[in-house]
């Protein structure tokens, strides 16, 4: 995770070096390439789940199955933005710019992406059939070496290194999939060999197996595309003020990333937890989980804005940035920066209704912070002529997500324990009686 999170910054940081228009061309690109992430790690879900569950009881044809129908699934996505990057680059990135430069550069980025996404497709989906009976080493290796070779790869590609010709954009597009493609052969070849139980034998789809996939792992695409589709109108939204704008946003969304890291390592180990423990009706270590949990994210959470308030020059520096990035970019960061204090609280309390089985109330929660109440305000204040309130908009956001949130851990996660100990106690005084 630690490695992939680099990446995005590195990547971005060699790209920034070509020039402005290259770093706000890619920043426009990155609503796509998360969409193929959403579409893979739902897909990889499904797979996971289903393969997990079914080797558990000894059916390991049927988790086989599920497998080789994620490999199946792969391939159809590349197929589709295939088409896309082959024809339909040039539509999409009419919609998110006006400048002629920047939308020849991300095309060519874009093009290159698209047609050579069964990389990161496969990669996502291989490394979950992997994990799927423990090997989770591997896929650690593989993707540690995509995102290495990604990284090693930028300066030679895409300023003509070593001999090579100088691509430019391009050259980082093709590092990218390079890395991907690399990542994804490595998690394939040792699935054939080390994984015996789910190697694939023949890629026969069925409908049923997809269907099931689907109704595991949609939510995951759900929840991934509704932050892939809130930076496009986002990035629609400043581009009237200037390109600089989607450029900086792109910085700004790639640091995230490497912010979001730990909370994200967090969360994931305390779902787990949570569910035992639900499961098990130990109500006093679900509430100890959710109320350790919370106090640990958001004192995660709370050095952000202090490292963002501190150092925005400095992380700014690492992207070749002009007079105007700097002078709407520092401000902007500041002011962003400060909504990662309620970030904390609704990113835990998201996995808190995941662990005890409502995901409808984890979906709601995002769909509130992005779609009801970012999106709006930030266009909003943007009719209001005011780029600066677009800003302001994350805080208000991530506050109305904090009300919500608590509202329903009251009402839901923390009633739940209650209505076990309840139960419990209720259960103990008929024993005594009896």
């Amino acid at each position: 995770m630690f490695i992939q999170g680099l990446y995005n910054i590195v990547d971005s940081i060699f790209v920034a070096k070509i020039s402005e228009e290259a770093l706000t061309a890619v920043s426009i690109a990155f609503p796509v390439q998360n969409t193929f992430v959403a579409i893979a790690v739902g897909t990889a879900v499904g797979v996971n789940a289903n393969a997990s569950k079914l080797l558990g009881q000894k059916e390991a044809g049927r988790a086989r199955a599920f497998g080789e129908n994620g490999i199946i699934l792969s391939i159809i996505y590349w197929l589709i933005f295939l088409v896309f990057g082959l024809f339909f680059t040039g539509n999409y990135m009419d919609l998110q710019t006006s400048d002629p430069t920047v939308r020849s550069l991300g095309v060519d980025y874009l093009r290159i992406v698209s047609c050579f996404s069964l990389g990161i497709f496969s990669c996502i989906v291989a490394e979950r059939i992997l994990q799927a009976t423990g090997k989770s080493m591997i896929t650690m290796m593989a993707q540690g070496l995509g995102a290495i070779t990604n990284i090693v790869l930028d300066p030679i590609l895409i300023f003509g290194l070593c001999g090579l010709p100088a691509m430019g954009i391009r050259g980082a597009a093709y590092a990218t999939v390079i890395g991907q493609i690399l990542a994804a052969s490595i998690d394939i070849i040792l699935n054939q060999i080390l994984n015996k139980e789910l190697e694939i034998r023949s890629l026969k789809p069925n409908l049923d197996i997809i269907r099931e996939i689907y109704r595991v792992g949609f939510p995951s695409i759900l929840l991934i595309s509704i932050s892939s589709f809130s930076i496009f109108m986002l990035n629609r939204i400043v581009k009237p003020f200037s390109e600089t704008a989607i450029g900086m946003l792109g910085i700004y969304f790639k640091v995230q990333s490497v912010i979001m890291m730990p909370i994200f390592g967090l969360t994931n180990g305390m779902i787990p937890i949570l569910a035992y423990n639900y499961g098990a009706a130990r109500s006093d270590r679900m509430k100890e989980t959710m109320k350790k949990s919370l106090i640990i994210g958001e004192v995660m959470m709370c050095i952000a804005p202090i490292a963002l308030g501190f150092f925005t020059r400095e992380i700014f520096s690492l992207f070749n940035p002009g007079p105007y990035m700097l002078e709407i970019g520092i401000p902007a960061f500041r002011i962003m920066g400060i909504s990662y204090i309620f970030t904390g609280i609704c990113v835990v309390s998201s996995s808190i209704f995941q662990g005890l089985g409502n995901g409808k109330t984890a979906l709601y929660l995002i769909v509130v912070r992005q779609l009801v109440l970012l999106l709006p305000l930030a266009y909003l204040f943007a009719s209001l002529g005011k780029l600066e309130g677009v800003w302001y908009s994350f805080i208000l956001s991530e506050m109305g997500g904090v009300i919500f949130s608590f509202y329903f851990l009251k009402n839901f996660a923390f009633k739940k324990a209650n209505d076990l100990e309840k139960e419990l106690l209720e259960d103990l005084g008929e024993d005594s009686r009896s």
